[in-house]
């Protein structure tokens, strides 16, 4: 399931680093049980669902 991301949330987290536009270039996903992924925003699709399929299956 999706859930719709609030953009001002993300743009607000300083620790995650900037583009060339100062927009952060990396992704936060929040999974089931309390865990998180952050990821670039250019990440290969095919490794992003290899990698949401590992974090969910441990």
């Amino acid at each position: 399931m999706f859930l719709p991301v609030d953009m001002s949330v993300a743009r607000s987290t300083p620790s995650m680093r900037k583009d060339a536009e100062g927009l952060s270039s990396m992704v936060e996903l929040q999974l089931c049980r309390g865990r998180n992924l952050r990821f670039d925003k250019d990440i290969d699709t095919a490794i992003l669902t290899r990698l949401i399929r590992s974090v969910e299956a441990a």
